[in-house]
């Protein structure tokens, strides 16, 4: 072993077969390992420049004779006396035991010679040497120490020999396999932007957002405080977005706080049904129009208080134009909205028979029913001036079937859903959306586009925004440590909610209420809708972007964020730029929480609580709707079971039904008041004393 040709070092040059061996070897391992290759600048000393000049004398005199030893010669000339020089170092570490075979496969792969030196094939193949260190080793990962210098049984002044690269073997000596095609066993590159952030600026406290990418070991959270300022979450589909919100909803809920969630597409709702903590199980309250058993109504144009009143009027008004006219463009225009707002009017003004938002049409295409609301509207002068003089007026024109027609056909796509009619047509809400914010309820709302359709869909969901949000304005009366937290979740929002988006970020932390608003493309923004966002949202989080959003939100996230960071994301990865306190931070990376385990028996069993205490039968929902005007005598409706109560040979019944319908309030009070003296009488008398 003291023959000094044994320590020849063959120049090193990529070879990506044997990278790709090397890294295949590596992931086929069980226990994990860790390989760490390193250059360190170097220059030699005395003792190695007098062996390495006796060496090249020797490989000079034989270079005659082998080409091996030619190349060989040329390398230890360019260590010698050309420079700079770099020492090579590769540890590698694992919890086991390293085998042989493994050691050899990466000796072989770091030492391969140079693709031209082929012919005559070289005599050594380059060469390693294996030293085992475990207190060094532990230096090395734990402390970022150098390597340690290997044990060598080399010659005097030879034992730095193997491990010295000139420039060009040390720019080869990195050479990772990428993913291709071809091998799929190779390492992928990360493209993950480097945000280490502030640690110190990050809360840890509240509603957890995931762990940074760099300390897996620290979450990041939002406190209450910093939920009142708004979140926003946007990335593509299938990034992640949908896990954030459930994990998100269901910190929420554990707390004890009161959430909405309103989901376009049905898997958010199912899955916080699916992982709900058993003690708030009686809290859920479920709106499923698809729910074959029982429907929770929600009547848009019942109102609690007249304040509750005008915003519902106002909004109405504005979801129409922005379902059917969204350009302005004079589809949906001020003679339409003065005729929906004065039939929306006359309806809320009758008590005898209660109605819903769907009923406007049926005020202008029924006469019976009109000329029934109208003459119980005499006591408001302007709402009678309105249909018994403007209207009347109006009808005299040829052109008033046109006009009811265009008032009607907006509502007429509505009327004719069954899903849609069993939640909106329900003449009272069968639940409190008062109750909800005030005693923390779970209110989910599933708007599975599947199952209802897009226009549907975003009707109804415009619906519980807008009752909801006419609610919170109600909590400006209390004072401001009564306004209990209350956080809304909606998913796709740009699809739910009109204008006044921006009036609701602005004034909703007052009342107590955060609002997390996610969709998939910032580009699906209005102009107003990107502004109010800018303006009020104190908490953004990016998931994979599409290039054309990426720009823009790279530029508002802020920080050393590049606009192609955003386009690489790997999922349930996200940037995320905070402002606890108020005070804007450096954007971070997240890795977001994998959901819990499913349990399917909680979500029935709050599906059937749901059903019991908020909802209604769903043939009952539909008979009360189809019938709800048959007490008026000549309507479309009174016609309609007159029909079938004759075809079913029981029209007796009905007729008694429809005159105690017609009957007034004051007429059953006088009859109740009747029986109850009769009562009286009864059991003051000895012969009922039994």
């Amino acid at each position: 072993m003291t023959d000094k040709a044994l320590w020849t070092l063959w120049t090193l040059g990529p070879s990506t077969p044997d990278t790709h061996r090397l890294a295949a070897s590596l992931v086929a391992q069980e226990a994990p390992i860790c390989v760490r290759m390193s250059i360190t600048p170097t220059s030699l000393d005395e003792t190695e420049r007098d062996a390495l000049e006796e060496l090249v004398e020797v490989k000079k005199r034989e270079a005659t004779e082998s080409a091996s030893a030619k190349a060989a010669h040329r390398t230890l000339e360019s260590i010698l006396y050309l420079g700079p020089l770099f020492q090579a170092r590769c540890v590698v570490a694992s919890p086991e035991p390293l085998s042989s075979s493994l050691l050899s496969t990466i000796g072989h792969t770091l030492s391969e010679p140079a693709e031209h030196v082929t012919e005559p094939p070289p005599a050594l193949a380059g060469g390693y040497a294996v030293t085992r260190d475990d207190e060094g080793l532990r230096r090395v990962f734990e402390l970022g120490a150098p390597a340690p210098d290997l044990r060598s049984i080399a010659p005097s002044g030879l034992g730095r020999l193997r491990s010295l690269l000139g420039v060009w073997e040390a720019s080869n000596l990195f050479r990772l396999p990428v993913v291709t095609a071809e091998d799929p066993q190779a390492l992928p590159i990360d493209e993950s932007p480097d945000l280490p952030g502030v640690l110190a600026d990050l809360p840890s406290e509240g509603t957890r957002l995931g762990a940074l990418k760099r300390h897996p070991q620290r979450h990041v959270a939002l406190s209450a405080d910093d939920r009142f300022r708004h979140t926003y979450v946007v990335g593509q589909t299938g990034t992640g977005k949908s896990t954030l919100l459930l994990n998100m909803a269901l910190d929420d809920i554990q707390a004890g706080d009161g959430v909405c969630v309103v989901d376009p597409h049905g898997d958010l709702v199912e899955g916080i049904l699916e992982r709900l903590p058993e003690e708030r199980v009686s809290d859920v309250v479920l709106i499923d129009p698809a729910d074959p058993v029982a429907v929770v109504g929600v009547n848009l144009i019942e109102a609690e208080t007249d304040l509750q009143a005008n915003y519902l009027i106002t909004e109405v008004s504005n979801l129409m134009q922005k379902l059917f006219d969204p350009q302005n463009t004079g589809i949906v225009g001020p003679r339409w909205h003065s005729m929906v707002r004065q039939a929306i009017l006359l309806l809320q003004n009758n008590t005898e028979i209660k109605s819903s938002f769907l009923d406007v049409a049926t005020v202008f295409s029924d006469r019976a029913v009109r000329e029934f609301l109208v003459k119980r509207a005499a006591e408001d002068a302007l709402l009678a001036q309105y249909w018994q003089s403007e209207v009347p007026a109006a009808q005299r024109s040829n052109e008033w079937g046109e006009v009811v027609a265009w008032v009607n056909s907006k509502f007429e796509v509505f009327r004719t859903s069954k899903l849609l009619r069993g939640v909106i047509g329900q003449a009272e809400s069968s639940v409190s959306f008062s109750d909800v914010i005030r005693d923390r309820k779970i209110l989910l709302v599933n708007l599975s586009k599947g199952a209802m359709g897009s226009s549907n869909a975003e009707l109804l969901g415009h619906v519980v925004v807008m009752k909801l949000w006419g609610t919170i304005l109600e909590r400006g009366r209390l004072p401001y440590d009564q306004r209990t937290p209350f956080y809304v979740y909606i998913d796709e929002f740009q699809n739910i909610t009109t204008d006044s988006l921006d009036t609701m970020l602005a004034e909703a932390r007052k009342y107590g209420v955060g609002l997390t608003l996610a969709n998939q493309f910032f580009d699906q923004l209005s102009e107003t809708t990107r502004a109010a966002l800018l303006g009020n949202v104190g908490t953004r989080l990016s998931f994979r972007l599409g290039p054309a959003d990426a720009g823009a939100f790279a530029h508002w996230l802020g920080g050393d964020v590049e606009r192609g960071e955003l386009t690489h994301l790997p999922n349930h990865q996200l940037v995320a730029a905070l402002s606890p306190r108020g005070i804007p931070t450096e954007p971070v990376l997240l890795h977001s929480r994998p959901p819990a385990e499913p349990n399917f028996s909680i979500a029935e069993k709050a599906r059937a609580r749901s059903r019991s205490q908020n909802a209604v039968p769903v043939a009952e929902a539909e008979e009360r709707f189809l019938t709800r005007w048959a007490p008026v005598e000549g309507s479309f409706a009174a016609n309609a079971v007159q029909s079938r109560m004759r075809a079913n040979g029981d029209h007796g019944e009905h007729t008694e039904k429809r005159q105690r319908a017609r009957r007034s309030f004051l007429d059953d009070w006088i009859d109740a008041r009747r029986s109850q003296g009769a009562t009286d009488d009864r059991e003051g008398s000895p012969g009922n004393d039994q």
